[in-house]
């Protein structure tokens, strides 16, 4: 993958990621402490933040609005999705059966999907519809370059974990919950 400019708005998030793990490294060696390192995919679920911009966010944005999902692009970017259940299951297990040293990705291998299906997953969940509008700058500057961004989940399989969440489970389960027809445990109100 070719790294981004230091200049692109986007640059602080891979070199923040980089010399995390490398902190974490460094600590491990200096002082004798077992670290490993959890790297999330795209990790999505009803604690979204005010300020989030993720595409993702926007289109739950979108539908709790009950208004149409907006796509500012054509949606080919692939992606490893993963809700945040299946998330924290993850880190958990790393936590538990992690070798020290290594690092560990995060990524459901049944929820790879383009930007532009995981909002035909959302719309459909909600009942509404994708439209397209054209980006503006700040859509533009924000846009990553990165096409295909699957994470293989191989050694968190070695460890024994699995994903439970479906895209589609994932998707009705942040939605009810945001609706309030669902606590955080996913029991009916």
């Amino acid at each position: 993958m070719q790294d981004m400019l230091i200049s692109s708005p986007r640059s602080c998030y891979p070199t923040s990621k980089r010399a995390a793990e490398n902190l974490c490294a460094s600590y491990s060696k200096q002082y004798g402490m077992e670290t490993v390192v959890v790297r999330p995919c795209h990790t999505y679920g009803p604690g979204i933040t005010p300020t989030d911009n993720r595409a993702n966010v926007q289109f739950i944005r979108n539908v709790l609005d009950n208004e149409d999902i907006v796509m500012k692009s054509a949606g080919t970017q692939m992606r490893s999705y993963n809700y945040i259940g299946d998330c924290a299951s993850a880190i958990i297990t790393v936590l538990i059966n992690g070798k020290c040293g290594e690092a560990y990705n995060t990524a459901n291998p049944d929820v790879r999907l383009t930007i532009a299906q995981l909002a035909e997953i959302i719309a459909s969940a909600a009942n509404r519809k994708v439209v397209f509008a054209d980006p503006d700058a700040v859509d533009l500057a924000y846009r990553t370059p990165i096409a295909k961004q699957v994470l293989s989940s191989k050694k968190l399989e070695n460890l024994g974990w699995s994903g439970v969440f479906s895209a589609e489970i994932g998707v009705k389960h942040t939605l009810d919950i945001l609706l309030g027809k669902k606590d955080f445990r996913g029991l009916t109100l």
